[in-house]
């Protein structure tokens, strides 16, 4: 078997953009929206070029989240969080996450940051994008809650057969550790 690494300076390149990986989705920032207007459609996926990098962000799903504050914004009061809200034009009461994995493709890997929720939506993601999933060469899992890990395994059983698994050591130890079912299985 052969083996290929990114260089670290495209791994670095790559962990720098990652932050921003959600906002590249819409293509604009936030826009005031009533609550009486359906959302913008949103694509599939978004691809960029980063030197020798081609940079894939994935719409793997979304989830509809009541109380957004008991997750976002803990250490504000109610009534400055909102205020915060009102003033970005989103709902204090609710939040719509989005599970965005990335694809990273170096030339000859294809690299998948994190599996989203399910592997129904990873897999319909990636297919959009004119990918497969015996295409992805590596999986690396930034965490293992499970909006990241989800799109592993399925009833079909492992979502990426051709791919090399990473994860941080610590991560995986508290998982292994934790007592999870979800996790052991």
């Amino acid at each position: 078997m052969t083996r290929t690494f990114m260089t670290r300076r495209a791994a670095l390149k790559t962990a720098a953009f990652l932050p921003a990986a959600p906002a590249l989705l819409t293509g604009t920032g936030a826009a005031a929206q009533s609550s009486n207007e359906a959302p913008p459609a949103i694509p599939r996926y978004r691809r960029m070029q980063m030197g020798d990098l081609t940079i894939t962000t994935l719409l793997a799903g979304s989830r509809e989240l009541e109380n957004p504050q008991t997750i976002f914004g803990m250490n504000a009061s109610p009534e400055d969080f909102a205020a915060v809200s009102e003033a970005a034009y989103i709902p204090a009461d609710k939040s719509l996450n989005f599970f965005t994995p990335t694809l990273i493709e170096t030339g000859s890997e294809k690299i998948l940051f994190d599996t989203g929720l399910s592997p129904e939506g990873i897999t319909s993601a990636l297919s959009a994008a004119g990918h497969a999933p015996e295409d992805i060469t590596h999986v690396v899992i930034t965490h293992m809650h499970g909006d990241h890990i989800g799109g592993l395994m399925g009833d079909g059983g492992e979502t990426f057969a051709n791919a090399a698994y990473i994860t941080g050591q610590k991560e995986f130890d508290h998982w292994s550790n934790a007592g999870n079912d979800t996790f052991e299985a």
